[in-house]
């Protein structure tokens, strides 16, 4: 008898390197982008904006590098936001697109807030539950995943800020760019 998995879902989760150095690169950043409420929580959404993409895409090259390296594939980033969970704010179940992978980067967090959850795109196969996935992340970390798989933010219930840095990322090739529009 033989045992072996039929389908894997890629995701990657580390340290920032030189975390203090690019923590004040990604709010100065921010500090440039105004913030609106969308959907409960506050967000830029100037996510198309060519130079910010270029920063944190120079910001995080080292761990960028490392994603392509592994997955043996040219990505660029194409896609940034910032968003800031004030007390009470939450983000509901949402995907990043069908193509692609997307990251997030745990700029400000601490013991108080909860972990972005991911949801399976399948069921137990042995108790026909959800599957969720919530990884132990501290601040300075960063992770990678499928920008099509489902995710939520819970309400921060903490009186501290939870800020992120979000990005998408494709295959860097001109065949794909008609998904991207």
């Amino acid at each position: 008898m033989s045992h072996q998995s039929i389908f894997s879902t890629p995701f990657f989760h580390f340290k920032v390197n030189d975390w203090d150095r690019k923590k004040a690169d990604l709010e100065n950043i921010m500090q440039k982008e105004q913030l609106d409420v969308v959907s409960n929580v506050k967000t830029s959404w100037k996510i198309g904006k060519v130079g910010q993409i270029k920063e944190v895409e120079r910001v995080l090259s080292d761990e960028i590098d490392e994603v392509r390296s592994s997955l043996k594939t040219n990505l660029e980033v194409y896609q940034v936001w910032f968003q800031n969970y004030e007390t009470g704010m939450d983000h509901s179940a949402h995907i990043h697109g069908a193509l692609g992978f997307s990251s997030i980067v745990y700029m400000k967090y601490d013991k108080t807030h909860s972990s972005t959850v991911f949801l399976s795109p399948y069921i137990s196969s042995i108790t026909g539950d959800h599957m969720e996935f919530s990884p132990d992340v501290k601040e300075g970390d960063i992770v990678f995943f499928p920008s099509n798989i489902l995710h939520y933010v819970n309400r921060n219930k903490s009186d501290k800020n939870r800020v992120i840095c979000s990005f998408n990322l494709r295959v860097k090739n001109e065949s794909n760019r008609r998904f991207y529009k």
